[in-house]
């Protein structure tokens, strides 16, 4: 159906397409190759194009539409994930257990202040990790994660590489393997659960408070349900 007719009936474009680029390749002798996107046909080209004979060219369209469009919507996917694990505050990592190396989400090296150029190794990790929760995590990854081989379930306090502050982190991973069964990698993430932890701790000391306070009345206290069945009394009520 193409033979005979102009590039412009063909196409169904005003111009040419792409003749400048056609025309250079003509003149100048030399190959070129571009990726591009025709809208008339709403597809994607890889085109070739090659010099054929005194000022003349031939080309050859590769339709690479379906690539560009799982390419897209994998950046879309990419851009997503991204974006969640930030408002959740959530980091992903893949730890090579064999190289003893790990990459991180960009979403994990904001959580943990650190920049690409961050030397990523267990040695690395464990300089993040809080100096009082240092020993207890090298001992859980090394034990029970490389040589045991469990997956790992932890929280733990780091410090952050930019700012210096202390936050509190779960970290969780789980470990793939090899036909043997040995461990080589292990896949997880890492959640900044601060504000809960604190709400934590500020909830266990008021109850800490309010207990010696109830056991340090000297009169006989006890605390019941509205069906009188009683659900705390101090040493007072007990010696009473």
């Amino acid at each position: 159906e193409a033979i005979g007719k102009l590039a412009t009936e063909v196409y169904g474009t005003a111009e040419p397409p792409y003749l400048a680029e056609f025309a250079r390749v003509a003149l100048a002798g030399t190959p070129a190759r571009f990726e591009t996107h025709f809208a008339p046909f709403d597809r994607f080209y890889d085109i070739s194009v090659v010099p054929f004979g005194t000022r003349q060219f031939a080309t050859i369209f590769l339709d690479i539409s379906e690539r560009r469009r799982s390419e897209r919507a994998l950046r879309e996917s990419e851009w997503y994930l991204q974006r969640a694990q930030h408002i959740a505050h959530i980091g992903s990592y893949r730890f090579d257990i064999a190289k003893g190396t790990w990459k991180s989400s960009d979403a994990l090296n904001v959580l943990l202040g650190i920049e690409e150029a961050f030397h990523r190794d267990l040695a690395g990790w464990l300089i993040l990790v809080h100096p009082d929760d240092r020993e207890d995590m090298h001992r859980t990854m090394v034990d029970e994660v490389m040589r045991a081989g469990h997956d790992f379930d932890r929280r733990y306090r780091i410090v952050r590489a930019n700012d210096g502050s202390v936050r509190w982190v779960q970290g969780m991973g789980q470990l793939e393997r090899d036909a043997s069964g040995q461990p080589i990698t292990m896949i997880g993430i890492i959640q900044d659960v601060t504000e809960g932890r604190l709400k934590e701790l500020a909830l266990r000391e008021s109850e800490e408070r309010f207990r010696r306070i109830f056991e340090l009345i000297p009169g006989p206290v006890t605390l019941a349900e509205k069906d009188g069945t009683i659900i705390a009394c101090n040493d007072a009520f007990c010696a009473a």
